[in-house]
């Protein structure tokens, strides 16, 4: 039998939410954007006090799986659905009236560093790492990262990590906003300690309250995902993306022998 690429399981209130793609280090594929997604519109029927999001493995996300964007027989075509299969998951989880952790073990680079920054709250271990990722393949920003990444460490510093590829370490994060803890011990564990906090308490304000915070009370974000993901198929459609995809996995095959 497969595993479940997206695991939900709901314990006392809180949704914990584990990427289980470890051995492609939780990478983006449509089978986990789509799994992602329909775990969101079950938790929006009947909202948990506290979301967990978090991960098997030594990375936290990888981003887009760039090995099954360099099979599509269709690259922008495939990047376009992608992108609006996961962008709903986002849209949904943005709305839930619930406190949102995610529990970064390890490296989250292009969309996984979307996903943690759709978090309320992030706790890391000292192995984290957060990176654009996406100027390595030569796409544009998805999953919320142009949005939400200025907003959080400035738009100085966001640019830097696109422009140069930067790679931030948990205590930079920590410095820059962009994580809450940097635990020794295992920062899922944390988060559901905290999550447990949620519980037994009404969450009725939070999808407003974030909506404030981020500056997002008519829609803003939304239509940045949409903005995200015509950019996205924009670039997809350069002979360079293709070639850059294609170089990447090469040498990620060439690691792997």
């Amino acid at each position: 039998m497969m595993s479940d690429p997206v695991e939900l399981v709901l314990a006392d209130d809180v949704a914990h939410l584990t990427l289980n793609r470890p051995d492609a280090a939780n990478t983006i594929n449509l089978a986990v954007a789509r799994r992602f997604r329909d775990h969101m519109r079950n938790l929006e029927r009947q909202p948990p006090a506290a979301v967990v999001i978090a991960a098997r493995g030594r990375a936290f996300c990888g981003g887009g799986d760039v090995r099954e964007m360099s099979e599509a027989p269709d690259l922008p075509t495939y990047l376009d659905l992608l992108a609006e299969t996961f962008h709903e998951g986002l849209l949904l989880l943005a709305s839930l009236d619930a406190l949102i952790f995610a529990a970064i073990g390890g490296a989250a680079a292009g969309g996984g560093l979307g996903l943690a920054l759709n978090a309320d709250v992030r706790i890391a271990s000292p192995r984290a790492r957060f990176l654009t990722a996406y100027e390595a393949v030569g796409l544009t920003p998805d999953s919320g990262v142009s949005f939400l990444l200025p907003r959080v460490v400035g738009l100085g510093r966001a640019a830097e990590m696109s422009a140069l590829s930067g790679v931030m370490d948990a205590a930079t994060a920590a410095r820059s906003g962009l994580v809450a803890e940097v635990v020794e011990t295992d920062p899922a564990a944390r988060a559901a300690e905290l999550a447990s906090s949620a519980t037994g308490r009404s969450q009725a304000h939070m999808s407003a309250t974030r909506r404030l915070l981020r500056g997002d009370t008519d829609g803003q974000y939304a239509a940045a995902l949409d903005a995200e993901r015509a950019a996205l198929v924009a670039a997809a459609a350069s002979t360079s993306a293709a070639s850059l995809i294609r170089g990447f996995v090469h040498r990620q095959k060439e690691k792997q022998a």
